[in-house]
């Protein structure tokens, strides 16, 4: 807790810096044009300390959501007295210059501070992926685990945080360039709405590598699996420190099959073999972890949610080129029957997972699938599927192309030797209903185990697809879980420090301002047209702690972060909102085009909408940061 305290202050003194340059800008305009300024203050509320220099009063109050400079004849709902230092007496042009320094000294706290980051160096999360979704927008468009994206829209990619911006405000297809295997390929991805998050995203995760933290091997205040655990990482002689590189022989770097193969080492409760990195020289034997048991509450039979229903094809994939279909049910791959999605990488190479490294090539070109297919026609029937896949690539690339169904299926996978794989269910079979209750998802068989408590229970179900229908009994069991990797190993995104000579981090400050400018308004403009749900903004409290952790990456991150902040600020306080600066404006250019003032009424009846709205505003976004922090997000 004590080393945060560094960036706790770096928040504080950071946004507040912000908010005083801004008020700043309009206290010097004022002053230069000869209004009288009555108050400079930080912050709203209640003054918690402050003092007064001739005509003004200078003070820090203590909700600090803003802050203002309070100028003579400014407050439209009072009367002026129509002396020279007051702010009605100006001329039109200088008002405009009074309202609009706020904002030019944001744009030049940025334009500034960016160069000065750039030369230095800011460090980002390297914009690799790690992870596709199976069928999600990244997929579809032919991004592979390990790619690294150069540019979109044309723009250069400095950190994965780009990909995520760009693509969450982005309409339509978006050009996408991509280094693979020291080529550059261009690409296009079409983001698709993710119901969950509120906005536009691909699927992807950037790479990482897996760090085994000094608390994961401590014995102290732990108890039962967890110590046991604990215990288990001293004996095989990890160190605090260490890297995991790969997990069964399959790369961290591959985030998709890695954790695919810790969920199945978890599922079949199997040893886990872990290659490690130390002092940037690998071992040369894995260490082994030995299954570690915790029994939890609640009930299982043993089960996952989809089974082997081919839920997508890609024309052109080396699924499609194999002869698979939509709704196909995979029954074997080279003559052995499946058990979990991992299974099927297992199945292709040889035992050992298809993604795993090696040299020697698979012995058999010819993989061999058999499914069942429905016809409408004729009923179900298998069909013996085979295609050449005489390398491990070529075999990586076509499991990475097989989308099987998820939650939304009645299919399953089963766990062999689990209560529901001894109770008669297996691998692709469609429930149909439980204890006499029809089945429409994943979710319904969830609910029923956990209300049966231990009661055996009545499975109806379709195997092969539309062939027979089977009555099983089935009882749940305890669950109990394989703990021997949980919170041992913590995932660290894979960075990388950008620097650029002085002479040129002018321009590639000016080149991130507007590009930073840009992402904002696209952002404004998605969630006004709906494509970015309202719940995605955020307050003080989410500036305040996305400014804490940018400065734990690095001093010149957080300066970035900062940056972009004081943009943000600069923009939202230009939109011609009434009591914003924007608002401002839009009453001065009325004034100038008619001649004379809006009526002291009718500013003052747009002021208190104004006000009503931004104070509303600010409750819903400080609601949006109080649920983050319930989530845990």
């Amino acid at each position: 807790m004590l080393a945060d305290i560094p960036h706790y202050l770096f928040a504080v003194l950071g946004i507040g810096f912000i908010i005083f340059i801004h008020e700043l800008g309009h206290y010097l305009a004022a002053r230069a044009v000869g209004i009288r300024v009555e108050a400079f203050s930080i912050g709203f509320g209640k003054r918690l300390f402050g003092w007064t220099r001739g005509a003004t009063e200078y003070k820090v109050c203590l909700i600090p959501l803003g802050g203002y400079v309070k100028m003579a004849g400014e407050d439209p709902t009072k009367p002026t007295t129509g002396r020279p230092d007051e702010f009605g007496s100006k001329k039109v042009w200088q008002r405009v210059l009074v309202i609009s320094a706020g904002v030019i000294m944001n744009m030049i706290f940025a334009l500034v501070v960016l160069p000065i980051a750039f030369t230095v160096g800011i460090p980002f999360e390297e914009p690799v992926i790690g992870e596709v979704t199976p069928g999600g927008p990244a997929w579809e468009a032919g991004i592979k685990s390990g790619d690294r994206v150069l540019r979109i829209n044309d723009r250069r990619v400095l950190g994965f945080d780009d990909i995520l911006y760009d693509m969450a405000v982005a309409t339509g297809p978006v050009p996408v360039s991509v280094e693979r295997g020291g080529r550059t390929i261009e690409l296009s991805v079409t983001p698709k709405e993710d119901a969950e998050r509120g906005l536009p995203m691909i699927g992807v995760l950037p790479a990482s590598d897996w760090l085994i933290e000094a608390d994961a091997l401590s014995t102290e205040d732990k108890e039962g699996a967890a110590l046991a655990v604990a215990m288990q990482l001293q004996e095989k002689g990890l160190h605090a420190g260490d890297l995991v590189a790969a997990v069964n022989g399959i790369p961290v770097s591959n985030g998709l099959w890695s954790r695919r193969e810790i969920r199945r080492a978890h599922y079949l409760r199997a040893p886990m073999a872990l290659t490690v990195v130390r002092d940037e020289t690998r071992l040369p034997a894995p260490i082994v972890l030995d299954p570690v048991f915790e029994d939890a509450d609640g009930w299982e039979i043993g089960v996952i949610a989809g089974g082997p229903v081919i839920a997508k094809v890609l024309p052109g994939s080396p699924v499609a080129q194999m002869g698979l279909e939509e709704g196909d049910l995979v029954v074997r791959i080279n003559g052995a029957p499946l058990s979990s999605p991992s299974n099927v990488a297992l199945l292709l190479g040889g035992g050992l997972s298809v993604f795993a490294e090696r040299a020697d090539p698979p012995e058999d070109p010819v993989v061999r699938v058999s499914v069942v297919r429905d016809n409408p026609e004729s009923g179900s029937s298998v069909r013996e599927l085979a295609h050449a896949f005489a390398t491990w690539h070529t075999r990586q690339e076509f499991v990475d192309s097989l989308v099987f169904a998820g939650t939304e299926s009645r299919n399953v996978w089963v766990r062999p030797g689990g209560p529901a794989s001894k109770g008669g269910l297996r691998t692709g079979d469609a429930l149909v209903a439980i204890d006499g209750v029809d089945v429409a998802d994943f979710d319904t068989l969830r609910e029923a185990v956990s209300q049966a408590e231990g009661a055996t229970m009545a499975f109806r179900v379709k195997r092969n697809g539309h062939g027979e229908t089977l009555q099983l009994q089935i009882t749940p069991a305890r669950k109990r879980l394989n703990v021997a990797l949980n919170g041992v190993v913590t995932p660290r995104i894979l960075r990388a420090t950008v620097t650029v000579p002085f002479a040129e981090s002018f321009e590639v400050g000016l080149v991130q301002t507007r590009r930073i400018i840009i992402r904002i308004v696209q952002t404004l403009r998605s969630i006004v047209g709906g494509r970015v749900a309202a719940k995605n903004l955020g307050g003080i409290i989410t500036i305040f702690r996305a400014s804490k952790t940018t400065s734990k990456i690095g001093l010149m991150r957080g300066l970035l972060f900062l940056a972009m902040v004081s943009i943000n600020l600069a923009i939202l306080n230009i939109l011609p909102i009434p009591v914003l600066d924007g608002g401002w404006l839009v009453f001065l250019i009325i004034e100038k085009i008619k001649g004379s003032p809006i009526s002291e009424g009718t500013m003052a009846y747009f002021q208190w909408a104004g006000l009503i709205f931004i104070l509303g505003l600010m409750v819903f976004v400080t609601w949006n940061d109080v649920a983050r922090l319930i989530e845990g997000v």
